[in-house]
């Protein structure tokens, strides 16, 4: 249960052997509890790991596996990155690009795709 971002107000495991991470993170927020762009949680402590989870949900609604470890959770509207390695297991969040941010940028490529084909054509004149 995540009920803030400063440790204490949110669940945390401390395993003094190996742990075995398998079937799928369920994240609840609580007392009203809001992710934001730049939260961290460490919310596992281990001596070694196996596998990952096949799954990862934020108050009951299931993400959906961009990357390994990078989930886009559509109801906060966030990519959650589940990194696990190096003894624990950490969430943190990012925001996603606005559909304008992505228009922009094809724009952007098409731009030097044309600029290239443009210089192709006088480098090779018929």
């Amino acid at each position: 249960m995540l009920a803030g971002d400063v440790f204490g107000e949110y669940g945390a495991l401390h395993v003094t052997g190996s742990a075995a991470l398998f079937g799928e993170l369920a994240l609840d927020l609580t007392n009203g509890f809001r992710l934001s762009v730049g939260d961290s949680f460490d919310l596992m402590t281990f001596g070694e790991d196996s596998d990952g989870f096949s799954g990862l949900s934020v108050d009951g609604a299931a993400c959906s596996a961009k990357v390994s470890d990078t989930w886009l959770c559509s109801g906060p509207g966030l990519f959650l990155h589940v990194t696990i390695g190096a003894g624990g297991l950490e969430v943190t969040t990012t925001a996603i690009p606005e559909p304008s941010t992505w228009a922009l940028l094809a724009t952007g490529f098409l731009g030097l795709a044309g600029l290239g084909l443009r210089a192709r054509g006088r480098a090779f004149p018929l």
